[in-house]
């Protein structure tokens, strides 16, 4: 995971020279849903998707939208600005929001090693941010 994180930044990092980073991330989600479709149409057919209620389509939509779409066009927006290695530092808040999300959405609890865990994500990210 780390391997391919780290060369698609680079690979992106080369193309935001020439490509707006709201295009680019057009073109990420349409290059990567062609293989996407063709691998899982027949599981997708079968699937029975006309059962699921409106709560179910709406949560699909929001984790495809919030947590994917905006999170590689912020991902793209500041590939644009800062170099690849600074902007890998922010795959390590993944953690910290989503725990974040999971306290705000469904009402979980937070305890120490969560704050001290994140106190030490966030302070790394603004050292090394800072010295770039």
């Amino acid at each position: 995971n780390a391997l391919s994180y780290s060369v698609f930044l680079v690979i992106s990092k080369r193309l935001l020279g020439s490509v707006d980073p709201l295009v680019a991330t057009g073109l990420l989600f349409g290059f990567g849903s062609v293989p996407l479709l063709l691998w899982g149409s027949p599981i997708l057919a079968s699937a029975g998707l006309d059962g699921l209620s409106l709560r179910a389509w709406m949560l699909a939509l929001f984790i495809i939208l919030v947590p994917t779409a905006l999170a590689y066009a912020l991902t793209y927006w500041a590939l644009a600005r800062r170099e690849s290695s600074v902007v890998a530092l922010f795959y390590f808040l993944q953690p910290v929001v989503a725990v974040l999300f999971g306290l705000l959405a469904l009402g979980e609890t937070i305890d120490t090693s969560f704050l001290v865990g994140s106190a030490l994500i966030a302070s790394a990210v603004v050292l090394v941010v800072r010295s770039h």
